[in-house]
């Protein structure tokens, strides 16, 4: 697996102008089935970690493929819309304690900070 250490965050993608930002309205799902405020969406193809619990605060996220995103920002909640399961772990370089998040869910609150994803399918 091979290790990815930059991550863009929605602000300094925004900043560079990168396409691939989701347009307002698209719909993620928390783990209870309900959906997350537009304002608060991960964009279509990616995994977003948020800074604060609920999808509040600043965000870090990707959209490749086989790749550790590490370090995240000791991420408190999580949107999975990668289109396959990932992993979520608490400590750096993909170890650790894990969760898997299947794709167009996200945890409004994890149970400990996250700081890496694996984006191989699981």
């Amino acid at each position: 697996m091979r290790i990815r250490t930059v991550l863009i965050t929605g602000v300094t993608g925004a900043l560079l102008g990168l396409s691939s930002i989701a347009p307002a309205g698209a719909v993620v799902t928390d783990s209870t089935g309900g959906p997350v405020a537009e304002s608060e969406v991960c964009p279509q193809g990616w995994f977003c970690g948020f800074q604060q619990p609920s999808y509040q605060g600043e965000w870090v996220g990707g959209a490749d493929s086989y790749i550790c995103y590490t370090p995240l920002n000791d991420a408190q909640s999580v949107a999975n819309r990668t289109g396959h399961t990932i992993r979520f772990f608490s400590q750096p370089h993909c170890q650790g304690e894990y969760f898997d998040l299947t794709t167009g869910y996200g945890m409004t609150h994890t149970p400990f900070a996250v700081a890496s994803t694996s984006t191989a399918w699981y």
